[in-house]
């Protein structure tokens, strides 16, 4: 049926199918429809007018021909593909030739169209300023009839979304309203935009109102751009509305249903790893997680998030590893080295656990945690005067941190500076009166210096806070054997 035709292979097909974008997108799984006039007859007096997206139909209506859609023709155009744009460097040689064809444009019926195409390429190339600056031009004088209108609302919403512009994004889809341009695409940048503002329940009915607009294929343009946006993109979306509205289960859904429809999409594995952690599905979201992984290695948050699951559940090893790497890519992160130091203490990787709770002193230098915890681990490899500087420093920089005193009190014992040590251990008490490990070790410094109806008080205080604290029941009747044997001797 297409014998002696021409075919104007233009950005404009009846259907887009820029499936090489993802290595996980197979063919057929369209990213954008469009329709227009692109088969024509052989005809003399037809030709193109443009440097770019050349247009063909005003020669033909010129010559008397109308046209009808026609269904069931499908072209899959790869030369707009992401990899194939920067391999060729079209973005700039399009953004140079559009910009001409604005300036320079003879039909004031195709201005809007020009203006629509630089902002497209702007936009398609990252730049969002300049997109939103020439979508904004095409469409302040917009005609509904042309497919193209559409596309321009959807793009400046999103652009000025993009730009932290969302009211104004709003404002776009409110003009698409007025316009009765009712399509899945203006509903899909007005969840993103109320996403934004936080605005979660009105985020949540517009990706709805996207993935019902997905699913009418009877309107005017109804699949026109996008095809994701009224489907597994609005799922995605509708997922962190609802976990903005802390609905975990009703947003896991959503994320499987994204998944189904779009196995390659990382992002809402990643928010359904993160709806099975808050529903304390934790296998789940480790798996889930993993598997994120696997399709994008790359991505810092999930990362981050496995190496912490892990650490939660034990997994120490595997923890390591994750936690390391993660660390790597966000070397100031203050949770990830600090959840990196606790691994390595716990697996014994000291010297390790060192360097990273250095290096979070450089970051946080008025963190007394830090400080304490640098101190423990130098108390154990045995720099103790180091150690003792840390404790010291905490205090200084936080008399109120009671942990700072305990430790630094453990040591002067361990050291055997046992008044040293319990004036300490007073010290860490003030601050936290209730600490009965405190009063054990303070009853334990008054036994080593004899002072043994002090530490019968200590270990009473101590069992007073905790009733079930065997060691310092033991300790209290040790004491209170040893105080009797001095009054015995003194009897004598």
């Amino acid at each position: 049926t297409l014998k002696n035709c021409a075919i104007d292979t233009g950005a404009f097909m009846i259907k887009f199918n820029n499936w090489l974008t993802s290595p996980t997108r197979k063919p057929g799984s369209e990213m954008a429809v469009h329709h227009g006039c692109r088969l024509f007859r052989r005809l003399p007096g037809v030709r193109f007018e443009g440097r770019i997206h050349e247009q063909n139909l005003r020669s033909l209506m010129e010559l008397g021909y109308k046209y009808i859609p026609l269904e069931g023709v499908e072209i899959d155009h790869f030369g707009y593909s992401g990899e194939i744009m920067t391999l060729r460097n079209k973005h700039e040689r399009f953004i140079t030739m559009l910009k001409r064809e604005v300036e320079e444009c003879p039909y004031s019926e195709f201005q809007n169209f020009q203006l629509f195409n630089l902002g497209n390429a702007y936009f398609t190339f990252g730049d969002m300023e300049n997109a939103a600056k020439y979508l904004a031009k095409a469409a302040e004088n917009p005609d509904v009839a042309e497919e193209y209108t559409v596309t321009t609302f959807v793009e400046l919403a999103t652009a000025y979304h993009r730009l932290s512009r969302s009211k104004e994004g709003l404002e776009v889809c409110m003009k698409a309203d007025e316009l009765g341009m009712n399509q899945a695409g203006i509903e899909f940048a007005r969840g993103y935009c109320y996403l934004h503002l936080s605005r979660y329940k009105e985020s949540e009915a517009a990706f709805q109102s996207a993935l019902l607009y997905g699913r009418d294929n009877t309107r005017l343009y109804a699949n026109t751009g996008d095809s994701g946006v009224g489907t597994y993109k609005a799922r995605y979306g509708l997922g962190l509305a609802l976990v903005g509205l802390e609905k975990y289960a009703e947003a896991a859904a959503a994320c499987e249903q994204a998944i189904t429809e779009q196995p390659g999409l990382a992002e809402a594995r990643y928010l359904l790893s993160v709806c099975y952690t808050r529903l304390k599905r934790f296998t789940e979201a480790k798996q889930t997680l993993e598997t994120v992984l696997l399709q994008k290695p790359n991505m810092v948050e999930a990362r981050r998030e496995l190496g912490a699951m892990l650490l939660h559940m034990k997994d120490f090893s595997s923890a390591l590893r994750h936690l390391q790497m993660a660390a790597e890519n966000e070397p100031s992160n203050y949770d990830v080295l600090t959840q990196l130091a606790n691994c390595c203490e716990i697996l014994g990787l000291l010297e390790t656990a060192k360097e990273v709770y250095r290096r979070l002193r450089k970051i946080r230098p008025e963190s007394a945690e830090i400080c304490v915890n640098l101190g423990r681990v130098l108390a154990t490899l045995g720099a103790d005067a180091e150690a003792i500087d840390c404790f010291s420093e905490a205090i200084n920089v936080n008399p109120e941190y009671s942990n700072a005193y305990f430790n630094a009190g453990d040591l002067l014992y361990k050291l055997g500076f046992y008044d040293r040590a319990a004036e300490t251990f007073m010290s860490g008490l003030e601050v936290e009166p209730s600490y009965a490990p405190g009063f054990f070790m303070l009853g334990n410094c008054y036994v080593q210096t004899r002072a043994y109806d002090a530490a019968i008080m200590s270990f009473k205080q101590a069992l007073i806070e905790n009733p079930n604290y065997r060691e310092a029941l033991s300790n209290l009747e040790l004491a209170e054997e040893l105080a009797a044997k001095v009054e015995a001797s003194v009897l004598r």
